[in-house]
C-alpha cells in the first residue's frame, strides 16, 4: 500500500564522492573535481614564477610596458614547469628572452615556490 510523506518527514543530505567538492544553493548542486593533475600543478608553479617576476619588475622600477630579459636558476622540477609554460610566462611578464643560467646579480630575487628554490633576475631588454 502506498505511503505518503510530507516534506518535513524527508531529510536529503549530500554525500560527495571522494575528490569532489560539492555546494548546494537554491536547489542547484555543483560538484567540482579537486584532484590536482600534473598539468594543474605545473601551471600553478608557472603562475607563481610569473607573480615573482612581476614583483621583481615592480621592485626594480620598470615600466608596465618595458620588455625584459629573464634568467632563472631552479631545481629540475621547477625548471621543467617553467619550460612547459614558457610561452605563458614570457607573454605575462613581457619577457623577450627566458633562459636558465647562472644568476649572480645582487638584484636577483631568491624565493621558495612550493618547496622549490628559485633565483631569478630581470633586466630591461635593449
Amino acid at each position: 500500500e502506498p505511503v505518503e510523506l510530507s516534506a518535513d518527514e524527508v531529510l536529503i543530505q549530500n554525500q560527495p564522492r571522494e575528490g569532489l567538492a560539492v555546494a548546494v544553493e537554491h536547489g542547484v548542486t555543483v560538484a567540482v573535481d579537486t584532484q590536482l593533475t600534473r598539468e594543474l600543478i605545473t601551471e600553478g608553479l608557472a603562475r607563481d614564477v610569473i607573480r615573482r617576476v612581476q614583483n621583481l619588475r615592480k621592485e626594480l622600477g620598470l615600466n608596465l610596458d618595458d620588455r625584459i630579459v629573464t634568467v632563472y636558476q631552479a631545481d629540475d622540477e621547477l625548471a621543467a614547469a617553467i619550460e612547459e609554460w614558457r610561452e605563458l610566462i614570457m607573454a605575462e611578464t613581457l619577457s623577450v628572452q627566458l633562459s636558465a643560467g647562472e644568476v649572480e646579480s645582487a638584484a636577483a630575487a631568491q624565493e621558495q615556490i612550493a618547496g622549490h628554490a628559485l633565483r631569478v633576475e630581470v633586466q630591461r631588454a635593449h
